[in-house]
């Protein structure tokens, strides 16, 4: 019976305190109750625990602060580490966004009806109820040609995992985002089923990592080391399955290194890019960001 499947809620937070208890509240309203939520802080500077407290009764949510701060993936690699042994589904959620009503529910019944299928991949909506996930079909599947490709879907997605398979999975220690370099290893195991179903809500009322106005030499920093190593380990299949899409991927990462004032790197990566898509406007872009590159104006503090 589904009843008697336990998922796991792994979510990450640091500094959510105004958004935490909305994430651990649209838990607590899940249609199906045999769950446990894990909570793992990174060394967060505001009131979370306080707000967190009186969640704690409840004994399915575990509460695991650290006083370090060690990024996001390395926060989601500890929780995962943490799950009980009785668990057999796993999924996420971020502590900024919320899980609709029925959303274990369904992705249970959807599992068991699809058995070959160890990983699905359901889209999300916005607070207004607007889709934020792109799916060139709802019957899709998830092989490393598609990840990598990335022009059949986009956007924002929730992930549900046999227990057995997200033991296999790891995030990039030291990254904050460029999650998608483990889904594309996972893929590489198993392939993902895409369903049409939503089952997340992605709030936009708060700054993240992407959603960021005045990006810092840490922002930079973090994207140089995430797209370089995605490009290090995909980039060669990405320009045969999509050309201007790794051009763009080039162009970022001349652009990131640039800022940190690396002017080799930045005119390496962008001619790599010019090579594959000439037309791309962010080749101007990045011939600005050089020229500051060489001049030692502008770059990021």
């Amino acid at each position: 019976m589904l009843d008697s499947i336990k998922v796991a809620i792994i979510t990450p937070t640091y500094n959510r305190a105004h958004t935490i208890g909305r994430a651990v509240e649209s838990v607590l309203a899940q249609t199906h109750v045999n769950w446990e939520l894990i909570i793992r802080d990174d060394g967060s500077r505001d009131n979370t625990a306080e707000v967190l407290a009186p969640y704690l009764t409840d004994a399915r949510i575990r509460y695991l602060p650290r006083s370090e701060n060690k990024g996001v993936n390395t926060t989601r690699n500890e929780a995962l580490d943490a799950m009980s042994d009785d668990v057999a589904v796993v999924t996420f959620l971020d502590s900024d966004d919320t899980l609709v009503p029925e959303a274990l529910a369904t992705a249970l019944t959807v599992m068991e009806a699809e058995p070959q299928y160890q990983w699905f991949n359901f889209p999300a909506r916005d607070e207004a109820g607007n889709t934020r996930t792109h799916l060139s079909s709802p019957d899709l599947i998830g092989t490393p040609d598609v990840f990598i490709r990335s022009t059949d879907m986009g956007g924002e997605f929730v992930q549900f995992l046999s227990r057995n398979l997200a033991n296999q999975l790891r995030f990039v220690d030291g990254l904050n985002g460029y999650e998608g370099i483990s889904w594309i290893r996972l893929s590489q195991v198993t392939p993902c089923r895409f369903r049409s179903q939503p089952l997340r809500v992605y709030w936009q009322d708060t700054e993240s990592l992407i959603r960021v106005g005045v990006k810092s030499r840490r922002y930079y920093d973090n994207q140089a080391r995430g797209m370089a190593l995605w490009m290090a380990e995909f980039g060669q299949d990405l320009a045969e399955l999509n050309p201007s899409g790794a051009a763009l991927n080039w162009y970022v990462l001349g652009h990131a290194y640039a800022m940190l004032g690396d002017c080799d790197q930045a005119r390496e990566a962008t001619l790599r890019g010019w090579k594959l898509n000439s037309r791309d406007l962010r080749l101007l872009r990045n011939l600005g960001s050089l020229l500051r590159c060489w001049l030692g104006l502008g770059l990021a503090k």
